[in-house]
């Protein structure tokens, strides 16, 4: 990709971005350089791209926020990850209450995701950040700070052994960068996680076909054979797929390994091969190699192009990783001036201004302002939408105990999803994805119970469910604060 796309913007004059501008300035010279350093670039958009709905990953998603479900444990053996109290049970409501439902509601979780219920446990224990320690407060607090991160793709952990932060956020693989290998190399990594999640959801659905088919086996029935062999059958697919499964996983480690031995030589060998380098990073921080993707963003010298806002956004990172947040504050500034377009570096932000909310809240406050003037959708091929900046700007808020701003940026998410979006009616008729309206409207509750407002609170939540089914309706009951108080 060697087009050089430049901007003329406009800014509004933002309290967030003031005394940004000291970073040293970009200067062309013989050494090598690349182009391609805004989102615009390594976000490519097309019409036939555009999307004016917000494509959220919210099958389950209220499952995994329900009732502050994070799993105390992630066991890399056999057996049921442990979990808080009562969230076995509805785990279970979510596997069908069938033999093995348990396990099977938390490979609802790990399925969507590509993995199975070990993965699931983990993705719970991570979307929260392990701060389900609440012994007071809110019940739910602590889960919004989960759904967020489903909602907007950003946070970080602690591992329990090291207590090194590990990042959570994932990002975008560019296929069209660097040198014929690299990127044949980034378009079969793409190909090989799309197939591992598409086989993670087959099996997940199998293994409930399973579980239900076993359950509903007796010697007493007519056709007790055909059932029987109906049972092998399915286990032997299974079977098979867990082991296809395994290979492109084992497929997919092997290639990301190639690919990161293959930066860590080209930095050695001091070679100036920058699209390939910045290709690379992206593997190189996915795959938690924070010190690699460090070294490899500081070799990177972008050309005297106007949008820089990428390159500024991944030097936000390195300093993260570097624990500098204040040059990642500054950074990710210069990425909103470069790129005003984005909302990657708004809501990243937004995370580590939230870190120190009660200086920072009129800062968060601007951010909202900004994005509202300069989020582009048709600029860039992006998976967030306003409602993703909203809604982790009313999760910073509920966690800050601030319970009418929270509500008053919830309320903001609603109004920006499209009416396909917000339409119960319309869902009716089998068109649109109501999950993420759900989402919202239920913590819009939960903001008016902490108010106060338990009879307004309790009517919402009425509303929401009256038409749903038991397992929707208990994901839906599990992330409601009113559920846990008499």
């Amino acid at each position: 990709m060697k087009l050089t796309i430049k901007k003329i913007v406009t800014l509004t004059t933002s309290v967030a971005l003031a005394g940004t501008l000291a970073l040293s300035p970009l200067s062309a010279s013989e050494t090598p350089t690349i182009e391609d350093t805004g989102f615009s670039d390594i976000y490519a958009t097309s019409f036939l791209t555009q999307s004016y709905s917000i494509p959220i990953m919210v099958t389950g998603l209220a499952v995994v926020a329900a009732g502050g479900a994070v799993f105390t444990t992630m066991t890399a053996g056999t057996g049921a990850p442990a979990a808080l109290a009562g969230v076995g049970a509805l785990a279970s409501s979510i596997g069908g209450n069938v033999p093995g439902a348990y396990m099977i509601g938390l490979s609802t979780v790990g399925g969507f995701f590509g993995g199975n219920a070990i993965v699931g446990a983990a993705i719970l224990n991570g979307a929260a950040a392990a701060i389900i320690a609440t012994t007071g407060g809110s019940v739910v607090s602590a889960s919004i700070a989960g759904t967020a991160y489903l909602v907007d793709g950003f946070n970080y952990l602690k591992k329990k052994e090291t207590k090194e932060l590990a990042y959570l956020t994932t990002l975008k693989l560019s296929t069209e960068m660097g040198s014929k290998s690299t990127q044949d190399s980034v378009t079969r990594i793409t190909k090989l996680e799309s197939e591992i999640m598409s086989l993670a959801r087959d099996i997940s659905q199998k293994e409930k076909e399973l579980a239900i088919a076993t359950q509903n086996l007796s010697v007493l029935q007519a056709g007790i054979a055909k059932r029987a062999i109906n049972i092998y059958t399915i286990a032997y697919d299974i079977r098979g797929m867990l082991l296809e499964q395994k290979n492109r996983v084992a497929q997919l480690q092997s290639l990301k390994t190639s690919q990161v031995e293959a930066l860590e030589r080209i930095l050695e060998g001091a070679t100036h091969r920058q699209e390939d380098i910045l290709s690379l990073s992206l593997i190189a921080w996915n795959e938690h190699r924070y010190d690699l993707f460090q070294r490899a963003i500081s070799k990177l010298i972008p050309a005297e192009v106007a949008d820089t806002s990428f390159y500024h956004y991944l030097r936000a990172l390195s300093a993260i990783a570097e624990g500098d947040l204040e040059q990642a504050d500054r950074e990710l500034s210069e990425a909103m001036l470069a790129g005003p377009y984005a909302l990657e570096p708004v809501i990243l932000r937004a995370v580590l201004l939230g870190e120190n909310f009660e200086i920072n809240e009129h800062r968060l406050n601007e951010l909202a302002f900004f994005a509202q003037n300069h989020f582009d959708i048709d600029e860039y091929n992006t998976n967030l939408k306003l409602p993703s900046l909203y809604f982790r700007l009313a999760s910073i808020y509920f966690q800050n105990e601030q319970y009418d701003k929270a509500k008053g940026y919830f309320k903001k998410a609603h109004s920006e999803l499209g009416i396909l979006q917000r339409s119960d009616l319309i869902g009716r008729t089998g068109l649109g994805d109501q999950d993420l309206s759900h989402l919202i409207l239920a913590n819009i509750a939960n903001a008016d119970y902490m108010l106060g407002n338990i009879e307004d609170a309790d009517a919402l939540i009425q509303d929401i469910t009256r038409r749903m089914e038991k397992k929707e309706k208990a994901a839906i009951m599990g992330i409601y604060e009113g559920s846990f108080h008499e």
